[in-house]
Formats: structure tokens, sequence, C-alpha cells
């Protein structure tokens, strides 16, 4: 069950030509009838209730359509066999075979059906003629759905090396489902990276469905394989299909637990990878399994309920790139970890690893944790360790926004922040940008903020977005906000981590602390050079 976006890919008055065979179970030829699909398509309704056999056949046309550069519409045969014994009405159907690139023979009842059958034919038929005949300028992706159990089954993604003007090699790539939200193959810039380093001139990027079994990555080349050569750009000579792979992170999986909050759908996994270490994760399911919280696992993976998780260590890289906010306090200089009395405040718990971790490292030090949802309060607390009871932890379940406006009118706390981490994640919005969610990625939020800091304070936040624009555009509201902005990230992550202070000297006090306490706080995976200054092009 094929579905094709953009809608621009399926044609406005698309025509399918259809021709009719009819024969009787004994005759030496057939007498053949083309026709406008909605005049045949009642035909072969009447002639099933008339005890006939049916079987409604797509010609593939696609490889001549392909080499004159054309784009062609789907053609039907239709056989109708009269017996000379009619069938039993009640029993018949309709045999349907579409594209043979994807789909088995389909048992039809009528004419509503075969039409919604065709219809689906006649999108993946457009998508493949887009793909064979042109060169694409934009990503074209195609949506494949299990006839089975109606659940997407195969993500295609087709993409072209903009600086090549007539595309010739060709290769499938297949990603396996638990690496689907990795920079490389969950946005167009990082699957524009892929193509450039694979250096092949279109990239055809399958990407498989966590919900769906695949028996194994042989039965997948297997199944798409007629489909991915159609796929071809249309100078390329090779008959053979170069399939590429990637294997899964994670050997072993299980689910813990799952529910749904304010920010949809969740769930609580133990992943074992390849490698053999092996994690706890909560994941939210709608925006591309994202992960949110991260915590190695100890002992007794197979016993949940006596699992034992590392607090004092951060597997997330986006959030051991957080950390890196601590190495711009000035009063972090000539202190310890176990001495540093800083004030932080967290403001997005989700998992709550970041929270734990803060309260495990840095004994005097005080943590504010501010989320609206209950949920993952009692996710951080049953599964990721959260010490809720401790006085130097205080959860507060509320809008951050509300908070931030208590906090900057007086009526919260009494001592400012030393640091705040921002990270704050919604659904996937239209724009790309999961984090911080659009209310919160404004240059008013983060003023309020800095009010809400102490004078050399330094502001923390995650930016996570699926395309440039939108990671650009919080880059812009934040930029002027302190005397010094910075960012970091990572070639093979979505996420771009922020910093903002007022500290005299920022960059200075970054690398005597980076420098000064590597040996001591195995904590610290930034390095001052990795710490840049925004781009002057924004």
């Amino acid at each position: 069950m094929p579905t094709a976006t953009p809608d621009s890919f399926i044609p406005q008055n698309p025509k399918t030509a259809f021709v009719v065979a009819k024969r009787k179970a004994n005759a030496e030829k057939s007498e053949f009838r083309a026709g406008p699909a909605a005049t045949n398509v009642a035909t072969c309704e009447q002639a099933s209730t008339q005890g006939c056999l049916l079987r409604i056949e797509k010609v593939d046309n696609s490889e001549d359509a392909r080499l004159k550069k054309s784009i062609s519409f789907p053609v039907y045969i239709v056989v109708i066999t009269k017996l000379s014994k009619p069938i039993d009405t009640a029993e018949s159907f309709i045999e349907v075979v579409p594209s043979k690139m994807v789909s088995p023979p389909v048992q039809c009842k009528g004419a509503i059906d075969i039409k919604a059958i065709m219809s689906q034919d006649r999108e993946l038929q457009y998508f493949v003629a887009i793909c064979a005949t042109q060169k694409l300028s934009t990503e074209h992706l195609l949506q494949l759905h299990s006839g089975i159990t109606g659940n997407l089954r195969f993500e295609i993604i087709v993409v072209d090396d903009l600086d090549v003007e007539v595309p010739k090699t060709y290769a499938v790539f297949i990603v396996p489902a638990d690496r689907n939200n990795e920079y490389l193959f969950d946005c167009i810039e990082g699957r524009m990276a892929l193509l450039k380093d694979l250096q092949y001139d279109r990239l055809t990027i399958i990407r498989l469905q966590d919900e769906e079994y695949y028996e194994s990555l042989d039965s997948v080349k297997n199944e798409l394989n007629a489909l991915a050569f159609c796929l071809r750009p249309r100078a390329c000579e090779d008959d053979h299909v170069q399939m590429l792979s990637i294997g899964p992170t994670f050997t072993k999986k299980m689910i813990v637990a799952k529910g749904e909050g304010i920010n949809g759908p969740w769930e609580v996994l133990h992943v074992q990878q390849a490698n053999g270490e092996c994690f706890r994760q909560l994941v939210f399911t709608r925006v591309a399994n994202l992960v949110q919280s991260e915590a190695r696992i100890i002992e007794n993976f197979d016993n949940p309920e006596e699992t034992v998780i590392d607090t004092k260590t951060l597997t997330c890289s986006y959030q051991q790139t957080m950390l890196g906010s601590i190495l711009f306090l000035e009063l972090f200089r000539n202190q310890s970890d176990e001495q540093l009395e800083a004030n932080l405040c967290v403001l997005g718990l989700g998992g709550g690893s970041l929270t734990t971790f803060l309260h495990d490292t840095f004994p005097k030090s005080t943590i504010t944790a501010v989320d609206i949802d209950k949920e993952t309060f009692d996710i951080a607390k049953q599964y990721f360790g959260l010490p809720n009871n401790s006085p130097r932890v205080d959860v507060i379940l509320e809008d951050a926004m509300v908070f931030l406006e208590e906090v900057s009118a007086g009526q919260r706390v009494k001592k400012p922040f030393d640091v705040v981490f921002l990270d704050i994640s919604g659904d996937h919005h239209v724009d790309g940008l999961v984090c911080p969610t659009p209310e919160f990625a404004i240059r008013m939020v983060f003023q309020l903020v800095k009010e809400c800091m102490a004078p050399n304070g330094v502001l923390a936040v995650n930016v996570v977005s699926r395309n440039m624009t939108s990671r650009q555009n919080v880059m812009r509201e934040f930029q002027g906000v302190f005397e010094s902005s910075f960012m970091f990230s990572h070639d093979t992550d979505l996420n771009v981590v922020l910093f903002g202070t007022d500290q005299p000297e920022a960059k200075k006090t970054l690398t005597i602390n980076g420098i000064s306490h590597l040996a001591d706080s195995k904590w610290i995976k930034v390095k001052p050079h990795g710490v840049t200054s925004f781009p002057k092009d924004l």
C-alpha cells in the first residue's frame, strides 16, 4: 500500500489504460477490448457475479519509460474466463496482480477494492517514473505499508547529488529500525552527507520500521530488489544494484514499560548493543523514536525490577555536551566536583538522568528540576533513580514558562541559578524543530531565563532539528541575549548545544577549567577547541 509524498508527485488527472481479454474455457483465442478503467472495472465486477474467473495483471512498462525518459501510467490486462460450469458467486473473487515490484496477488470482492489497489499502484508508478526519468532536485519520499498488518513497513527516500549534472552511479542503503533517528539517516543534511561519503550520484535509503517483522537482511533485499532496480537514474548502465547496510545498534531489546503522557506515547526499554553493553532508555515514540534519557545497566538486564543502573555516568552525548556549561563557571576554577557549590536548574526533567547525575556528581550543589508532565516524574523516579527525597533536589511539576516568570519576579527561589539546562522537547513540528519547543525557542524566553540567573551564570540549550533553517532560527533568537554565545555540535548527531553567558573572558575560563579538571572530572567530554562562536552568516 504505497503513499507518495509530497502531493505534487501524484498526477492531477491520471489515466489508466485497461485492456480486457475475454475467453471461454475451451476457446482457441481471446477477444481484446481497450477502454477507460472505470468502465472496465464495472465490467469485471459484473463478470464476477456471473461465475467467471477474473485476473487483473499489470503490464510492466517501467523500463521502457525509463529509457524513453517519459512518464507512463499503469496498463492492466484483465483476463475473464467463462467456465462451462460457473463457480459459486458467493465464493468468487477477483485476483489482482498489481506492481510486481512490491506486491503479491490480492483477492478483491468488488469494484471498490479494485479501484483502491489501482489508485495505490498508480501513485507507485508515478513515483518510480519521476525517479527513473529525472534528476531529483529535492528528496523524494515513498511510504510502503504492509498488506498484512496495515502498518508502515518501509520508508524509502531517494536523493541525488546536486553537484552532479547527470546521475549515473547508484546504490541502496538499508537502515535498521533502531538507527533511524541517527543524524545520517534522519535529516536532509545527514542523508546528503551519507551520499557524499559513499560517493554515489544517487542513493535510495530504505528505513525499516520498529513494529514490523523482517526475517533477515537478505529477505528485505529480496522483497525490495525489483523496486530498488526501477529507481535507478536514467543514465545508470549497471544491471546490478549495490545494496548496502549497517548493522543494528542493538542485538537485544525488551520493553520494560509503556504509556502516554503530555509528550505523547513513551516506552522504557532495555537494549543490548553489539559490543555487549546494556542500557535503559526512555523513548518518545512519536518523535522519530527520540531517546530522551539513557542509563547504563550494571546488572540484571532481564529482570527490570532488580536492574541496577549507573547514575554517575551520562551516556547521551548531548547531555555530556550540556555539562560543558559548568566549565564556563569562574567558581569552578579552584574547586573539585565534590567542592562545587552551585545552584543548578534543569528545565525539562524527562527520564531524570541529567538531574540524578548532577545530584550524585556534585554533592554540595542544589538542583531544581521543572517539568509539566507528572508521568515523566514517575518514570524518572521508578526507572532512572531520581533522588526525589534528597534535600538538594527540588522537583517542580509546573509549566516551565510559569516557573521562569515566578522566579524572575522573585516569587520562587531566593538564590539565582549558576547554570540553567534548557531541554524541553515536544512533538516533531512542521519546521523540523523538536527541542526546544517553539514557544521556548524565542528571544523573550532566553532573556527571561537570563533574568533568573546569577550575573555570570550560564545557559545551555539543547537544540534538536531535522533541518538547518529551523536550527539557525533558534540561533538567531539566542544571539545577542548574552555577551558571549557559543555552540557545540557533533558531525553524527542531530543535537546542537548552545551556550550563553556574560562571564568575562568566557572562552578562557572554559579552556582553563577544561584542562585543570580533565584528570579528575571523568564527565568532561567537551574539548575547548570544539566549542565555537556562532557563524557570521546567520
